[in-house]
């Protein structure tokens, strides 16, 4: 039911069930579903953008399903290294992730079951994204892609259609496969993936000028992010809401989304977030014909990044 409440965008009910499925893996001193109820929780906290908690969380459920892997559970072992794979890229930890990534690969391929290995190569994706590794990157995706759909896996194929959009050097085909992506998710029942689709086709309207347009996508977006409670996902609209108003010229407002963003972005531990909201800033002070503050903020963007990788 947790998964249920995740995929409904109803974080805060699939948090209460996180919690009674902690309880009752106490109190029946089971190993493997204490791993469960950590995996589960791992996910509510990525969801609501709590994504060094989620690490934390991952990272234990792996060192007890390793444990309880000594009985033959496989399964449990891979699903929990997937999900510290995603916490891990999510917090841009790229040498990590991508080692996460290849042994849940190890696992999955073992077990020969098209959906598992269809959402390991999305994981690989991801994480040869992380590296500027293109090519890799869009092998991968579609490798996904095809397993995906011999699993009729609908969110497996959504990710990995969304992934692809990383690697498209074309506009138009970007766009379709977004429009893809979302009947995946609509298909699978994800409307948090719903919403951070709509977030990405605004962005590809955004990128053909069609400002009014990417405008009111992201808008749509960002009341789904907010009822939600997803929190990274808020903070990423919020984000590209501030350039479409700075990119029409609407400089106050553009500076409203950037104060409610700013208060947000510390707790989110997204450094991709930190160098955005440093670069955005400074983007809206040359439109503000301030260049001086404009290279101090760039300057704050370029040390967060070469910080973190």
């Amino acid at each position: 039911r947790a998964e249920s409440h995740i995929a409904q965008g109803r974080l805060d009910m699939a948090a209460e069930d996180v919690l009674a499925m902690s309880r009752l893996a106490k109190s029946q001193e089971d190993p493997v579903f204490v791993v469960k109820a950590l995996n589960r929780k791992s996910m509510v906290q990525m969801r609501q953008g709590n994504l060094h908690a989620a690490l934390r969380t991952a990272n234990s459920a792996v060192r007890k399903a390793r444990l309880a892997g000594k009985k033959g559970d496989a399964r449990l072992l891979g699903a929990s290294l997937a999900l510290l794979c995603e916490s891990q890229f999510r917090c841009r930890l790229t040498d990590e992730s991508l080692e996460t990534a290849q042994e849940a690969m190890g696992i999955f391929q073992a077990r020969n079951d098209p959906s598992e290995m269809g959402r390991a190569w999305w994981l690989l994706s991801s994480a040869y994204n992380l590296f500027g590794r293109a090519d890799d990157s869009r092998r991968a995706a579609q490798t996904s892609l095809e397993l995906c759909q011999q699993a009729g896996d609908q969110y497996g194929i959504g990710n990995a259609l969304n992934m692809l959009t990383f690697t498209d050097a074309d506009i138009a085909e970007r766009i379709d496969h977004l429009l893809h992506a979302t009947q995946a998710f609509e298909a699978a029942g994800y409307l948090d993936r719903q919403a951070m689709v709509l977030t990405n086709l605004a962005l590809s309207y955004s990128d053909l000028g069609l400002y009014n347009h990417a405008y009111r996508l992201t808008s749509e977006s960002l009341d789904l992010d907010r009822r939600m409670g997803a929190n990274l996902a808020t903070a990423y609209a919020l984000g590209n809401l501030t350039e479409i108003a700075i990119r029409e010229g609407r400089l106050e407002e553009a500076r409203m989304h950037g104060n409610e963003l700013q208060k947000m972005v510390a707790s989110l531990g997204d450094p991709a977030m930190d160098t955005g909201l440093a670069q955005g800033w400074g983007i809206l002070a040359m439109a503000e014909n301030d260049p001086k503050a404009a290279v101090r903020h760039f300057k704050e963007a370029i040390r967060i990044a070469r910080q973190t990788g």
